[in-house]
């Protein structure tokens, strides 16, 4: 018979033994008074899993009569036997789903606890309110209690807006504001459904640090993982914040910029029902990055949200196929330099708006002033109607009148007459809007160099059955393709743009313009933007450009965390030391946070590293003791992808390390010894950072190459190598303050 049990979490398989406390002797009188609630409500969550694993036993018995029927049936029967076949497997998956949901609150079904002693204010009564605050709320059906509070609710927020208890606080219920005290404050430690630890917060700061500090020291480097327990204040505002705006995030190395925009897409969901998953979108940097985030939104219950690159977002808005490729030209660093500018992407609207009025005044139609009357009036009335609609539009009212002032001709003539207009005047559309046609006149006629433009021309075209781009000409084209078609069948309630400070002007541009009423999030970081030549180096000067374009009505937000909960005390101070002399005074420096650790180690080598056998040998030593201490993810960075493939050949060929190294085309951020370059490795964390080769020629004492040395050491969670040739180190290794 076929089952499905080998998917669910194990630890359905131990709910009789989690039942039974007999197990719980000699606790403190604290943990003595929180078990019976513990208990309580793992007998509730027991039962709705019992009940969903009778479900699932009940479809697996179906689905194993249908594949008999299957088997036995031809034709038109077994087709339909097929589509039931596929029904049933898919109630079976959303079973498993749900049924793992609930396995992940039986084993830790919350993580705080609030008493708020509420006082008598209008609609509400004076009386105290319990509220254990987990993942997904929980009622018990029998008692009609809630049990567990969702962690997005109303009432968490005094969970996570107050250090203890408070005197004179409120929030905001969908009944109305209640006001009162918060009584009590805990914070509970909960795994395989018993209680670990608890912090009680009468001490206030002193016991939310002290937790903080215990799931800090827990991390290791794995796929990102939710936040809900530790969610700090200045995070918890921004996750909550309302919608229908433009929002930055700034936020320095290991703030939390990817958790924060997750938890607060999580949260948007919660308080607007409205919006949809599936009319959602993640923007990341790359592949490694989306395998790196995905199991967030899944573990908080969300599924459904689109995760792409912008290349591939942008092929899928474009509708291109394997037609459309790249072109094999080398890269021109001016032609990205321009059009990724603000200056090419103003000026790129304003020509699109004079081609189409050139398009219209050149019309082989006698009354082009109509015609060209008409488009204005129609899109003045229609402000949302996309161009082509408008274009085409204002042909079919000219038909219109042609056909209402010349009643005294014939219908057959009327016919020819306005089929002949019709004919020549969509072919001088079809043969002009055409979105290369369209890119190219606009290129012409814009104030920008002379081999940019000739670039284009040539780069971009069709040979044989395949259309040629290049990488910075995709923004554009998406950009002309939106002006011309609209956005209304692909907009989205809402976009998240990670590491947003590597995009250009034109790629956040056409995300805003996708998004619903601009609900569109831009997280990064400035001082970690090294993917030049087109990155955002001033957050003003793009939300200045952008409300321009958006004619004044874009509502903007800005926030900034300068927090960094990621690497250790130790490793932050020996980063900002030899960064502090080279960055701008006006970027905050990351101020690490509770977390101490081992000194940061520098490793004097031969040089140049990635050709001298004893250098390797030397590190290899080093990496195979930091695998001997079970570090889960151990980065070799070097600052190229180049390099990265020089190293990862020579460590391949040690037997030892090559057992541990992840494949390098791999795009699956898992355990054992990574090999990348700094831009991939931008966003990740791992466990133990080697920075490769910070000599004079990779890593001198200038403004890029300090960004590349930030973003490389604050990816180490708990230990920090930097490797460099005893004869040639770079001068940032001397900038000590």
């Amino acid at each position: 018979m076929l089952s499905f049990k080998k998917y669910l979490n194990p630890i359905i398989s131990s709910i009789d033994k989690l039942l039974d406390f007999s197990d719980i002797a000699n606790i403190s009188p604290e943990f003595e008074k929180e078990y019976p609630y513990l208990a309580q409500s793992l007998k509730v969550i027991s039962k709705q899993i019992q009940s969903l694993l009778q479900t699932m036993d009940q479809l697996e018995k179906e689905l194993e009569v249908q594949v008999r029927i299957i088997d036995t049936e031809t034709g038109d029967d077994k087709a339909a036997a097929v589509k039931i076949y596929n029904q049933l497997l898919k109630k079976i998956q959303e079973v498993v789903r749900r049924i793992n949901i609930e396995a992940s609150v039986l084993d830790s079904p919350y993580f705080g606890k609030v008493v708020f002693d509420r006082e008598r204010s209008g609609n509400f009564p004076a009386g105290k309110i319990t509220a254990y605050i987990g993942k997904f709320a929980y009622f018990d059906r029998e008692s009609k209690a809630s049990l567990i509070t969702d962690w997005r609710a109303p009432i968490a927020n005094l969970y996570y807006t107050n250090s203890g208890p408070v005197k004179n606080v409120e929030f905001t219920s969908p009944r109305g504001i209640q006001k009162g005290d918060i009584e009590e404050k805990k914070m509970f430690e909960i795994s395989k459904s018993r209680i670990k630890s608890i912090y009680d917060s009468k001490s206030g700061n002193s016991a939310a640090d002290e937790f903080l500090l215990s799931q800090l020291n827990q991390k290791i480097g794995q796929k990102l993982t939710d936040i809900v327990s530790t969610i700090q204040n200045e995070q918890n505002l921004i996750i909550r914040d309302t919608i229908n705006k433009l929002v930055v995030l700034q936020g320095v190395a290991g703030s939390g910029k990817t958790t924060i925009v997750l938890h607060r897409l999580a949260y948007l969901f919660f308080a607007y029902p409205n919006m949809s998953s599936k009319r959602t979108l993640i923007i990341a940097p790359n592949k490694l990055f989306l395998d790196y985030i995905s199991g967030v939104l899944p573990s908080l219950g969300i599924d459904g949200v689109e995760a792409n690159t912008y290349l591939f977002w942008a092929k899928k808005i474009l509708k291109w196929d394997n037609k459309y490729i790249l072109s094999t030209a080398s890269p021109d660093l001016e032609s990205q330099k321009v059009k990724g500018s603000k200056e090419f992407l103003v000026e790129l609207i304003e020509k699109f708006d004079e081609y189409i009025e050139n398009l219209l005044q050149t019309a082989p139609y006698s009354d082009k002033e109509k015609l060209y009357s008409n488009y204005y009036e129609i899109r003045r009335k229609s402000p949302g109607i996309s161009t082509f609609e408008a274009l085409h539009l204002s042909l079919e009212k000219i038909k219109s009148e042609l056909l209402f002032k010349n009643t005294s001709l014939s219908m057959s003539k009327l016919g020819i007459l306005t089929e002949v207009i019709s004919n020549n005047v969509l072919k001088h559309f079809k043969d002009n809007l055409s979105l290369f046609a369209i890119y190219k006149g606009v290129i012409a006629e814009m104030e920008i160099h002379k081999a940019v433009k000739d670039r284009t021309k040539s780069t971009l075209k069709k040979a044989k059955r395949y259309y040629y781009y290049e990488l910075e000409d995709l923004a554009p084209l998406t950009i002309l393709h939106l002006l011309l078609n609209g956005a209304s069948e692909i907009q989205k309630d809402y976009i998240i743009a990670d590491e947003a400070q590597d995009l250009s002007f034109p790629q956040i541009y056409s995300l805003l313009m996708v998004s619903k009423n601009n609900n569109l999030m831009l997280a990064g970081d400035l001082a970690q933007a090294i993917k030049t030549p087109n990155n955002i180096d001033d957050w003003i000067e793009l939300l200045d450009t952008f409300r321009h374009l958006k004619t004044g009505k874009l509502t903007l937000e800005y926030h900034q965390l300068n927090k960094c909960y990621r690497t250790t005390i130790e490793i932050m101070e020996y980063v900002t030391s030899k960064i502090d002399g080279v960055f701008p005074k006006t970027y905050l420096r990351p101020q690490a946070v509770l977390r101490h650790g081992e000194p940061v180690v520098e490793i004097k080598t031969e040089h140049p590293l990635l050709l001298a056998n004893s250098s390797v040998d030397s590190l290899t030593e080093v990496i195979m003791k930091e695998v001997e201490k079970n570090r889960n993810t151990i980065a070799i960075i070097a600052k190229s992808s180049e390099g990265a493939e020089t190293i990862y050949r020579k460590l391949s060929e040690n037997k030892d390390v090559a057992e541990h190294l992840v494949p390098m085309e791999s795009n699956n951020y898992s355990s054992g010894i990574i090999v990348t370059s700094v831009l991939n490795a931008k966003g990740l964390e791992f466990d133990t950072v080697f920075l490769i080769d910070v000599s004079k020629e990779e890593y001198n004492a200038n403004f890029e190459d300090a960004r590349k040395f930030y973003v490389a050491t604050t990816r180490a969670l708990h230990m920090l190598y930097i490797t460099y040739p005893v004869d040639n180190p770079s001068t940032l290794l001397k900038n000590d303050k």
